[in-house]
C-alpha cells in the first residue's frame, strides 16, 4: 500500500491538469460525471522549467486567464487524491467568493480523473475530505436567497461519494436553533439592542434558516474531520457550531461553541476556529478579543479571563474541551505574555496540545513599517490551560503560516509564505516565497522547502505522506496589494500549482 501511495502521488502530480466533465445542471444536485481520460500534457505549458524550484519538485500548473488558486489538497490511504481549485477573471480579483468559480477534481493512483465537479452559478465549494474507508465527502454552499442588494445566503450541502465518485448520500444541514442561540453580539450601542457587559450588546437574528435548513454567508468557515467512523464539522452556523454526523451523514448532534459575533459577517474580521481530538475529547480553539470574551461569557454564563489594560484589541486564543457526545467540559483563554495570536491550527500529541499561530511583533521604527509577522509554536496542557512552551520563529522578513499539521515523525509542519514586506496599512509591498518548515516540539527548524519567483508565491495546503513526501497546492506568479492599481489587468493574473516535493535539511 505504501509503495502504491508513492507511485500514485507521483503519477497524479505529473498528469496534465486537463478539463472536467459533468457540470451541474441543477444548482442543488451535484452529478456523478464519467471518468475523464486526459490528453498527453504539453510540457511547455503544464510543466514549468524545473530550474525555477529545482529538480526535486515536480508540479503542474493551472494557467487559465485570470486568477487561479488551489486551496485544498487531500488524499486517501489507497493513493487517491482530491484537490480544490478556484478561478476568476482579472476584473473580479477583488470581488467576493461568488465571483470565483470552484472545482473539485479527484484522481486515482494511476493518475486518472475519476471525479470532477464544478460549482454552478454562485455556489461555492468549501472542502473535500476522505473517510477511512476511501469514500469522500464534498461540502458546498448552495445559493438559497435571490440576488439583490444584500449579501447572498447559502445552504450547506454535504455529499458522500464512494471511492469511484458515485453519490451515496446527500444532505442539506438542518437548523433547529433556540432563540438564545440566534443572538447576534455587537460592540456599538443602539436603542433597540439589549445591553450586557460594558461595550457589548445583542439582538436576535431572524434570518438564520430557510425551510428548516441553516443559512450561511459566502465567507463562512466549513471544516471537516473524520474520526471514529463519524464526520465532525465546525462551521459558521448560529455563530460557530460543532456537528457530528454518522457514516451515512445522519446528524447525531450539534453544539453551539461560540456565539454569533458581528465580525463573523465581516470580510475584515478574523476568527478561524479549529478543532482536533485527544484520546476521548474534542479540543477546540478560536481567537478572541476582550470584547468577544465578554460576549462569550454573557452568552454561555462562563468566566473567560480578560486581558485588560491597553491590550483590549489584542486577539488571544481560547480553548474549549467537549466530550465525544458534544457536552461542554471546560474552557480557557491563553493570555500569552505581551503577545497576540492569529490561530492557524492545533494538534494533540502525547498529552499536550500543540498550537500553530501567527503573531505581530513590533520590530522597527519607520513610517508605516513598525511590525512584522512571525510564527508561533505553543504547547499547552489541555486539562489546565497552562502554556507550557511558547516559541516565536523568525525566518525571513514576514513569516506567515496558513497550514500547521502534524508529521509522521512526531514533528510539525508550518506552510505558507515568507520573505516579503508588509507595511502597517496591511499592504504587501514585495513578493513573497512559498514556505514549508519542519519544526520539532522544542521549536527547532530542521528541514525546509522554499518556492521563490516568479513574482508572488504562497502555499495554501499541504499533505504529508507516510514516506515524508509533500503534496502541496497554492499560487505563484501572482500580484501583490497594489499591482492592479494601474489598470493593467494582465498584471493581475495568477497561476496555481499542485506539486510533489521533499524537505531539505537546514543548512548549518
Amino acid at each position: 500500500m505504501k509503495m502504491l501511495l508513492i507511485a500514485g502521488t507521483l503519477t497524479l502530480v505529473l498528469s496534465a491538469c486537463g478539463g472536467s466533465s459533468g457540470d451541474n445542471k441543477e444548482a442543488d444536485k451535484p452529478v456523478n460525471p464519467p471518468p475523464v481520460t486526459e490528453p498527453t500534457p504539453d510540457p511547455a505549458r503544464t510543466f514549468p522549467d524545473n530550474t525555477l524550484w529545482g529538480e526535486s519538485i515536480r508540479y503542474f500548473a493551472e494557467e487559465q486567464e485570470g486568477q487561479n488558486r488551489i486551496t485544498s489538497v487531500t488524499h486517501s490511504a489507497e493513493g487517491n487524491l482530491c484537490y480544490l481549485t478556484e478561478q476568476t477573471l482579472p476584473e473580479n480579483y477583488y470581488r467576493f467568493p461568488p465571483k470565483w468559480g470552484s472545482r473539485v477534481d479527484c484522481k486515482n493512483a494511476q493518475g486518472e480523473v475519476f471525479f470532477s465537479h464544478h460549482s454552478t452559478g454562485n455556489n461555492i465549494l468549501k472542502q473535500v475530505l476522505f473517510t477511512q474507508q476511501g469514500q469522500f465527502v464534498v461540502a458546498e454552499l448552495i445559493q438559497a436567497t435571490a440576488d439583490g442588494a444584500r449579501f447572498l445566503q447559502y445552504y450547506l450541502q454535504l455529499t458522500l461519494h464512494n471511492s469511484q465518485g458515485e453519490v451515496l448520500q446527500q444532505k442539506l444541514v438542518s437548523h433547529d436553533a433556540s432563540k438564545h442561540e440566534q443572538y447576534l453580539y455587537v460592540f456599538d450601542a443602539s436603542p433597540e439592542y439589549e445591553a450586557g457587559p460594558e461595550g457589548v450588546y445583542r439582538f436576535t437574528l431572524n434570518n438564520t434558516a430557510k425551510q428548516g435548513n441553516a443559512l450561511l454567508f459566502d465567507i463562512s468557515t466549513v471544516k471537516l474531520q473524520w474520526h471514529a467512523q463519524s464526520l465532525y464539522m465546525l462551521s459558521y452556523i448560529d455563530g460557530v457550531s460543532l456537528y457530528r454526523f454518522d457514516a451515512n451523514l445522519e446528524q447525531r448532534w450539534v453544539k453551539q461553541v461560540a456565539p454569533n459575533y458581528s465580525l463573523l459577517h465581516s470580510r475584515l474580521g478574523f476568527f478561524n476556529p479549529a478543532f482536533t481530538f485527544s484520546d476521548d475529547e474534542i479540543l477546540l480553539a478560536f481567537e478572541s478579543t476582550d470584547a468577544e470574551a465578554k460576549a462569550y461569557n454573557w452568552h454561555f454564563g462562563r468566566n473567560l479571563p480578560l486581558r485588560g489594560g491597553d491590550k483590549q484589541g489584542y486577539k488571544n486564543i481560547t480553548l474549549a474541551a467537549y466530550d465525544l457526545q458534544g457536552e461542554f467540559l471546560r474552557d480557557f483563554r491563553l493570555l500569552s505574555e505581551g503577545r497576540h495570536e492569529k490561530l492557524v491550527d492545533l494538534t494533540y500529541q502525547q498529552g499536550s496540545l500543540f498550537i500553530g499561530a501567527n503573531t505581530h511583533v513590533k520590530k522597527f521604527d519607520k513610517p508605516n513599517y513598525t511590525t512584522e509577522f512571525d510564527l508561533v509554536l505553543m504547547r499547552t496542557n489541555p486539562a489546565s490551560g497552562d502554556i507550557l512552551d511558547y516559541y516565536v520563529l523568525d525566518i525571513n522578513q514576514e513569516d506567515y503560516a496558513t497550514v500547521f499539521v502534524p508529521m509522521p515523525n512526531q514533528r510539525f509542519l508550518f506552510a505558507g509564505q515568507n520573505g516579503y514586506r508588509q507595511v502597517d496599512s496591511n499592504s504587501q509591498v514585495s513578493d513573497g516565497q512559498g514556505m514549508v518548515l519542519e519544526v520539532t516540539a522544542n521549536g527547532e527548524i530542521t528541514r525546509t522547502m522554499f518556492l521563490h519567483q516568479p513574482r508572488n508565491v504562497s502555499i495554501e495546503s499541504v499533505v504529508v505522506t507516510e514516506q515524508m513526501q509533500l503534496l502541496f497546492g497554492g499560487i505563484y506568479d501572482g500580484p501583490i496589494s497594489h499591482t492592479c492599481d494601474n489598470g493593467d489587468m494582465s498584471m493581475c493574473y495568477q497561476k496555481a500549482m499542485l506539486g510533489l516535493g521533499s524537505l531539505t535539511p537546514l543548512a548549518q
